[in-house]
This record gives structure tokens, sequence and C-alpha cells, in this order.
């Protein structure tokens, strides 16, 4: 017996509808003869999705493309490998969206190190059950510059026809502006509040010091003081 490649073309009924059907071809043999079996499948519904879905991914592409907030699918595996980036990644990361879907640059390479530890990292043993709910997420990456932006993540896992979380979409908002006058108003209190408690000099510096270093992420802080 033999098989032949499937085909996809058109039929029309008596009435004039014209519909998409597949036509397969096979050779079978059956007391030593050989014959050719032709089957035809009525593919209407399959089409109407397959139209439906296209017709969807292409709204999904013209809304995330005229959006500044970074609109992104990924694989639900070990990187979080991107699949889909629109162009506003660049602005966030300071890499354009090939380097993420090209060149495997990957979002775990970048995370501030302080962050790193709390994403949630899929192994083989539980991978298809991770990312089940909607999540939000807040953390740090090294923009290409070697500054660090605060970015928010809001997404949700894409379940496969196995009930495995396949794939996650959502979306990751730059906040660096407004964490930044954050951290500048916890910064202030802090003092304020340190300043009333210090006694000596010594005690004002090195509440001045600390919160510089807490207030710009710094490794450390060095104050001079004018003779």
């Amino acid at each position: 017996g033999g098989y032949y490649p499937r085909l996809e073309t058109q039929h029309k009924t008596r009435n004039g509808r014209i519909f998409p059907v597949e036509i397969s071809f096979s050779v079978v043999e059956y007391d030593g003869a050989k014959f050719s079996l032709t089957t035809v499948h009525d593919i209407t519904e399959r089409k109407q999705g397959e139209d439906g879905q296209r017709r969807s991914e292409r709204k999904f592409r013209a809304l995330a493309e005229n959006t500044p907030n970074v609109v992104y699918q990924c694989k639900n595996d070990s990187r979080y490998t991107f699949i889909y980036l629109n162009n506003a990644v660049e602005d966030l990361s300071g890499y354009p969206k090939e380097e993420f879907l090209e060149n495997g640059l990957s979002f775990f390479d970048l995370y501030h190190p302080d962050d790193l530890p709390k994403m949630p990292k899929p192994e083989d043993n539980y991978q298809s059950l991770l990312n089940r709910r909607s999540f939000h997420i807040t953390y740090r990456i090294r923009h290409r510059s070697g500054e660090w932006r605060w970015v928010d993540e809001w997404g949700t896992g894409v379940m496969s026809a196995h009930g495995d979380v396949e794939y996650l979409e959502g979306i990751m908002i730059d906040i660096t502006d407004t964490k930044h006058h954050e951290l500048e108003r916890e910064a202030i209190i802090m003092v304020s509040t340190a300043l009333r408690q210090a006694t000596t000099r010594t005690e004002i510096l090195s509440v001045l010091l600390d919160q510089l270093v807490k207030l710009f992420d710094a490794d450390g802080a060095m104050l001079v003081l004018p003779h």
C-alpha cells in the first residue's frame, strides 16, 4: 500500500454553495490486487476556526504595536523564551526585540541579582503546572545603558489541549520614575525619623549615607566634607 499527501480544495454543492474539503489519497492492496482509495472530508468548521484565530491574532498584533507598554508571548520553559514582543521592549531594556526573538537574549540575563531568587523558574517536574493563574510581579532589569529599570509585569498562562500551561502572555510596564519617587519619599521619611533620634554628628552622617546607598541602589557611598 502507499500514502500520498493530503490536498485542500473546494467543492460545490448542487445548490451552488462552495465549501472547503480535504482530499486524501492512498493505495491499498486486497487479495493481491491494488486499489486507489480517495476520501473527502468537509473541513468548513476547521477553516472557520482558523480564520477566526487569524482575525483575532491580527487584532492582537494591531493593538500590541500601538501601546507604549511591552506586550509579550513566551514559552513556559526554563528561560521563558519569547515568541512575540512588540517594539516597546527596546525602550524598556535598550535591546531591540530581535535580540530576544532571534539571538536568545532572556530577561534572566537582565534581572537584578536581588530579584532573581523570587522569579518563578519552571522545572521539568512541575513546569506544566506553573503559572496556571494570573500573576503580577515587580522587579528590576539592567538596561543596556547600565542603569536599573523597575518593571511591573502582569500576565497569565495559556493552556494547551492537554491542560498544561504551554505559553504565557502579558504586559510589562516601566515604573522606574514612579518607583524612584516612592523611594525618595521613603528616604525622606526614614532620614527625618532617624535624624530626630540621632545625637551625634557621626550618627547623622551614617543615616544619610545609608539612605543614599538605598536610594541609588549603590554598593557603597562616601561623603566628603569641606575642612
